[in-house]
C-alpha cells in the first residue's frame, strides 16, 4: 500500500480540481450577483415609468422677468412618484428646478407661477420628467417635452 502513490496522488489532484472549481464558482456568483442587483433596481424604476402619465399642458415664460408659469397635468396612473422635475431649457442653456411639483396625485393639475429662470437665454422647451427616489437618490423618468409661449 505504502509502494501504490498513484492512487494518492490522483485522489489528491481530483480533491484540488473540485476545490478549484468551487473557489471559481464562488467568485463568478459574487461578480454576477452585484450586476444583477444592481440592474434589478433600474428595472424597477423603468417598470415604474411605464405607469405614470405627466406632461405639461401650458407654459408662458415672459422673457422681460426671466419668469415662466408652467401648468402640469397627471394622469390617473396608479403609481406613487416622489416628485417631477422641471427644466426650462433655451437654445445653449438650461435650468433645472427639481423642487416644482412634489406633491402631485394622479388626476391632479397644477400650476407653478414665478419660476424664475435667471439669464439662461430665451426659453425653447419646458421638459418635465417624474421621479422615484431610490435610496435617497432620485431615478428620473424619461423627460416629455414642451414648447412655452414666450411674450
Amino acid at each position: 500500500m505504502i509502494r501504490d502513490k498513484r492512487g494518492l496522488s490522483t485522489v489528491v489532484t481530483t480533491l484540488i480540481i473540485i476545490l478549484l472549481t468551487l473557489v471559481a464558482i464562488g467568485i463568478i456568483w459574487f461578480v454576477v450577483r452585484g450586476i444583477v442587483e444592481s440592474g434589478a433596481g433600474g428595472i424597477d424604476v423603468a417598470t415604474k415609468c411605464l405607469n405614470v402619465d405627466v406632461k405639461a399642458t401650458a407654459a408662458t415664460c415672459t422673457a422681460s422677468t426671466h419668469i415662466c408659469n408652467v401648468t402640469v397635468s397627471r394622469g390617473m396612473d396608479s403609481e406613487t412618484i416622489d416628485g417631477v422635475s422641471l427644466m426650462i431649457t433655451s437654445a445653449t442653456n438650461s435650468f433645472k428646478n427639481d423642487t416644482s411639483f412634489k406633491s402631485i396625485t394622479a388626476g391632479q393639475t397644477l400650476t407653478k407661477t414665478g419660476i424664475d429662470y435667471g439669464t439662461i437665454g430665451s426659453p425653447t422647451k419646458v421638459k418635465l420628467a417624474a421621479y422615484f427616489n431610490v435610496e435617497g437618490v432620485p431615478q428620473y423618468c424619461t423627460a416629455n417635452e414642451f414648447t412655452p409661449i414666450v411674450a
